[in-house]
């Protein structure tokens, strides 16, 4: 015995089990924390904090085979579990069908009845039981226009997640919105970009990315949005751009973005923020030659291959310099070297930030998408444009519409 746990429980070689007399299920004392097969007559403490977890059942039961799962760190709520029936019906629906528990704190004892019921929780007013399927998603917003002077716009937000772990109920309709890419500076003053507009996914907000500002003339900062605009050109120099954070270390999209650059002199605007990493500073006049008169290069984007194939989306525009313009990634337009220049845009469905300019109406930031990926045999949905890769379809929006599940 290495030691107590309730008032009937032991812990011996890996197991807690039931003490002599006491009956019940035997526990685990390992938690779960990954995907799992769990066995009749056992119960398991199930820590979804770092991601959703995909409980299987055993292949064959008997009538009174019982399992037991917990809740160990309240996180079922930001990510749930779900629960492969392994051919064997679950409250008499169909094996094919996907059963998600997403409720925080919750615990889940179900019993397996016979052929025709499967299993079944034994109290379903505490252990609701949801007919579902999980999704993977990428959510990218449309992307900053840049500033007057020399300033690179920041990329549209980026949520994602590497696993199918947001669930979703059949037939239920589930909003779309595609966020555009703001519009660049007309004028300085003020010199400041249009933000780019957010993209939604039914719960799922990414922030429009920041726009780039380069008039000094006019005080203030860059924008902050999903990646934060750029500074550029001349003092007093303002702040650039803060990169937009989920307030919950929960949710399973982390950060959607990061700051954008500063200038350190005349003659060379920052780099718009990425979905990965901020803005490159622009090397202005107080910056000895070679390196001087440059912009920065914009922040990196993420890469993700739900579409099937690795892609970098929601990359920071580069800066514009009096001598060299700033590189620039995933979607995001590159920097110029000076001329008199409307700057590139960021791409189209990228969500990517513009490169800096220096002429009027200046470039826009791209605009954003939305992909949703599951598995072909959960639904029959045909929204959006519909790929397959594997045993899974692939539904990508590039505008406003609606997701069935």
């Amino acid at each position: 015995m290495s030691g107590k746990v309730g008032d009937n429980l032991y812990r011996a070689s890996g197991v807690v089990a039931a003490a002599a007399g006491g009956g019940g299920l035997e526990w685990c004392s390992s938690i779960q924390s990954t995907a799992f097969c769990a066995s009749a007559g056992k119960g398991y403490f199930v820590n979804t904090c770092g991601g959703a977890v995909t409980v299987t059942l055993p292949a064959t039961a008997s009538a009174g085979d019982t399992i037991e799962l917990k809740d160990y760190k309240r996180t079922w709520g930001c990510n749930q579990i779900t629960i492969n029936t392994n051919s064997l019906n679950f409250q008499g629906s169909a094996s094919t069908d996907v059963i998600t528990y997403d409720t925080t704190g919750q615990a889940v004892t179900i019993v397996y009845a016979d052929a025709t019921r499967g299993w079944l929780p034994t109290v379903d007013d505490d252990t609701p039981c949801k007919v579902s399927y999980s999704v993977q998603f990428l959510v990218v917003a449309g992307g900053g226009g840049c500033g007057f002077y020399y300033a690179a716009g920041g990329a549209g937000g980026y949520r994602t997640i590497a696993t199918k772990a947001f669930s979703v109920n059949p037939g239920t309709t589930y909003p779309i919105t595609i966020g555009g890419g703001g519009a660049g500076a007309a004028s300085a003053p003020p010199g400041l970009g249009t933000p780019g507009v957010n993209s939604v996914f039914s719960t799922m907000t990414s922030a429009g990315g920041g726009a780039g500002k380069g008039d000094s003339s006019n005080p203030g900062d860059a924008d902050d949005g999903g990646s934060g605009g750029a500074m550029g050109y001349t003092p007093p120099y303002g702040a650039a751009g803060a990169g937009n954070v989920p307030p919950t270390t929960c949710t399973p999209t982390g950060a959607q973005g990061f700051p954008g650059g500063v200038t350190t002199g005349s003659g060379g605007g920052g780099g718009g923020g990425g979905a990965t990493q901020a803005g490159q500073d622009g090397k202005g006049a107080s910056t000895p030659a070679p390196s001087g008169y440059a912009g920065g290069n914009g922040g990196a984007g993420g890469t993700s291959t739900i579409s099937g194939t690795a892609v970098e989306r929601a990359g920071g525009g580069g800066g514009t310099g009096i001598q060299t313009g700033g590189t620039a990634t995933g979607g995001g337009g590159a920097g110029m070297a000076y001329i008199p220049a409307t700057g590139n845009p960021g791409t189209v469905n990228t969500g990517g930030g513009a490169g800096g300019g220096t002429a009027i109406n200046l470039a826009s930031g791209g605009s954003g998408i939305i992909i949703i990926r599951r598995l072909t045999a959960c639904s029959t949905s045909t929204s959006g444009t519909v790929t397959t890769c594997g045993s899974d379809t692939i539904h990508t929006f590039t505008g406003d519409g609606t997701f069935v599940a």
